[in-house]
């Protein structure tokens, strides 16, 4: 297994891409949403909470499958199908294209990969001087009970 590497990302008014129309994606979007992202899912179907949010214009939907050239200009990518072969290719598109991707099911299968929104530098400082990584606290529209709706 690699080393993963934490990171903070400023996504702001950034493109990013989710592929997947399902609750581990309406998560994904969830997030992304909190952090300021301007977001795009390509799938052919949503949840009904991620088909509420593109008729209130909060992100934009391709209704069909992922197709190779999907991650163009996108600064971060999502891979939340289900299905290796598709998140294969998809990290593959990434790699190619120098898109970071996430591939839900490889976190999944990871102990521990799962990171949250940071909302305060304050926090950052005020728990890492305790030498603890439990203290990753969540966006608002990203917490437990955000992502079971």
């Amino acid at each position: 297994m690699s080393v993963l590497y934490p990171i903070f990302l400023d996504l702001a008014d950034r493109p990013c891409m989710v592929v997947g129309g399902g609750p581990v994606a309406e998560g994904k979007v969830r997030g992304l949403l909190a952090a300021g992202a301007r977001v795009t899912v390509v799938s052919p179907t949503l949840t009904p909470a991620l088909a509420a949010l593109v008729a209130e214009g909060h992100l934009a939907h391709e209704r069909r499958e992922y197709t190779p050239s999907d991650l163009a200009g996108a600064a971060l990518a999502f891979a939340a199908t289900g299905d290796r072969a598709v998140s294969r290719a998809i990290r593959s598109e990434g790699r190619e294209r120098g898109v970071w991707v996430n591939a839900a099911e490889a976190a999944e299968r990871a102990a521990r990969s799962r990171a949250q929104c940071v909302t305060s530098w304050s926090a950052i400082s005020r728990r890492t001087s305790a030498a603890s990584w439990r203290w990753w606290p969540r966006c608002a529209a990203s917490s437990a009970s955000e992502a079971r709706r």
